[in-house]
Order: C-alpha cells, then structure tokens, then sequence
C-alpha cells in the first residue's frame, strides 16, 4: 500500500503541477513540501503546524484532508511536544525581597526599644506624652468647587463586557486557534503583515504554531515573544496578564485543527 507521501506526489504529478506552485499556493517552503512527498515528517514543525501543512498540501490537489490526516495518523506516531519549564524570578530579586524585609524588622526592633527607653526615664515620657499647645491655625480659604466631570455614555443592556483585547500581528505565516471565554472564536493561519483582534470579557486561550512569528499586545500593551520560531505554545490571556498553559501529546483520535 502506498505511503500518504507517495499518495500526494504521485496526484501532484498526475496534475502536471511543480513543488514551486504548490509552494506559491500554499505559502509552505519548497523543501517542506518535498519533505512530506518523502515521508520525512520529522523535518516539519511538529504537533498541529505538522498537521496544518499536510492538510493545505492535501487542499491544494483536491484530496480529502481528513481522509489524508487519517492516513497519516496510521503511519506516523506525532512525539509529545515538551514546553520550556517556567522561569525562576532572578536571584536579584530574591536578594532585593530579602534586603526589604530585613531592613523593615531591624526598624522595629529600634523602634520598641526606643518607646521602652522612654517608659523607664520618667520625665522623658512625661515630654513625649503630653503635647504641646495646640495653635490654632486660621480657618483655611473655601476650596474652588471642581469642574464637573463628563460620565461615560451608558451601554446598552445586553452589550458584553470586554476586558481582554488581545491583537495579533504576523511577521510570517502563523497557524492559531483562539478561544474567547470557552467559545470557538477563531481557527486558520495567519499570513505575513497581517494583523487580528479578539476580545472577551474574562479569557482568550491560544494555540499558536510558529510562536517566533507573532508581534502581540495585550488591552494596549506590547507582550514579549511566546517562543522561538516553529515552536508551538498554548497561551492564555487575562485581565491580569499572559499565562503559558501545559498541553500534552496528540493522539490518533484528538480534534485535528482546520487549517
């Protein structure tokens, strides 16, 4: 039985295609393309970007991409894609923290015994207890009444919430799946310069392929880069910032991403 590689160049060659159409029609580089006619999956981007390839190189012949996906699930065991183990805070901060609380106790400790010295000279105390007079300052001029302040125009009742805006800006192509609040919002590959914007009321979760190749800004702020090129990450965004969320390995009956 033929391989899925053989299958698809085999069709390419029917069609009386080259690899630098399918290149230009697919936007997937050359060598990548020859890549999958060989069988040489391990030369791929791994996990759903692998996925996303076969399924636009299966797309542009006309083949069915599920039918190709299967196929390729029953000859290739896909690796479980390690994610970079969270980063320990710099030994300069713990250094700092430790310096702040160290520096707040001995002022206490000065102070408790500075008040217990004055308990034991009575006549210190005696001067530390019992203010002095009072003056009387003169009543101060009325403040100006502040200018009124404008108030927002009311929203409309059934008008949602948002308070997470995520905005997305390719510098190459970018696989992602998005969520917004647990709802399927998004699903495709972003092409090079191209820019989109999702918003939700509490949480936006991404799966990105190709994590080096994404420019990201979080309700108006700049987000650092979520990985290096080809790498894949599954990412959550929330009114309190960026989270990186562990995903474990794909299996032969896991939803496969549509490209």
């Amino acid at each position: 039985m033929a391989s899925i590689g053989e299958v698809i160049r085999s069709e390419r060659l029917r069609q009386g295609r080259g690899i630098a159409e399918i290149a230009k029609a697919t936007k997937i580089r050359p060598d990548l393309l020859e890549a999958i006619e060989a069988g040489h999956f391990d030369e791929l981007p791994a996990g759903a970007y692998r996925r996303s390839f076969l399924r636009q190189y299966a797309h542009a012949l006309g083949l069915d991409e599920d039918a190709t996906i299967a196929s390729f699930h029953e000859e290739y065991q896909d690796p479980p894609v390690e994610l970079p183990a969270p980063v320990p805070d710099p030994p300069s901060q713990s250094l700092r923290r430790i310096a702040v609380l160290a520096a707040l106790a001995i002022s206490i400790v000065i102070y408790r015994y500075a008040v217990s010295g004055a308990i034991a000279a009575g006549g210190v105390v005696a001067a530390v207890v019992r203010p002095a007079p009072a003056v009387r300052a003169p009543a101060p001029a009325p403040a100006p009444a502040p200018p009124p302040v404008a108030l927002p125009a009311a929203q409309p009742e059934n008008a949602p919430v948002t308070s997470v805006r995520v905005e997305f800006s390719a510098t190459e192509p970018v696989w992602v799946s998005v969520k917004c609040d647990g709802a399927d919002t998004f699903t495709g590959t972003l092409e090079g310069a191209q820019a989109k914007t999702f918003a939700a009321s509490n949480l936006v979760t991404v799966l990105v392929g190709n994590a080096g190749g994404l420019t990201i800004q979080l309700n108006g702020r700049p987000v650092g880069p979520l990985g290096a090129r080809g790498e894949i990450q599954m990412v959550e965004f929330t009114p309190n910032g960026v989270r990186r969320m562990p995903r474990s390995a794909p299996t032969a009956a896991a939803t496969v991403p549509q490209a």
